[in-house]
C-alpha cells in the first residue's frame, strides 16, 4: 500500500493511496504529528476491508477537528501503520514517516 499523497480539507485528512494488492485484513493507520502519532484510524472508515484490495487507486477521509487541523499545519503530518496486536506491519518498518501535505 503506498501513500501518493495527503491534503487537508474543511472536515480532515485526504490520503490518496495506490494498493499493489491485498493488504493484512487488521491494518490501520496511525495518524498526527508525533513521531508515534496516538490516534489510530481504521482505512476507509473500516467500510473496505484492505484484504479485498487489487492493484487499484484509492481515497481514504478521516474527519479531524480543527485542533487536529491545526497541529498537522503547524507541526506536520506522520503517518505509520500498525495492526490490531499493536505490532508494526513488518518488524522493521518504522513507527511512522514524515509525509508533505500538497494542499
Amino acid at each position: 500500500l503506498l501513500l501518493l499523497s495527503a491534503w487537508l480539507s474543511p472536515q480532515g485528512l485526504e490520503l490518496e493511496l495506490f494498493s499493489r494488492g491485498p493488504c493484512p485484513n487488521d491494518l490501520a493507520l496511525r495518524i498526527g504529528s508525533a513521531e508515534k502519532p496516538q490516534r489510530v484510524d481504521l482505512l476507509f472508515d473500516g467500510l473496505l476491508s484492505p484484504a479485498q484490495l487489487g492493484d487499484e487507486y484509492l481515497m481514504s477521509w478521516h474527519t479531524l477537528s480543527e485542533s487536529e487541523r491545526r497541529d498537522l499545519r503547524e507541526h506536520g503530518l506522520r503517518i505509520g501503520a500498525l495492526r490490531a496486536s499493536g505490532a508494526r506491519p513488518e518488524p522493521g518498518d518504522p513507527v511512522s514517516v514524515p509525509v508533505a501535505l500538497i494542499r
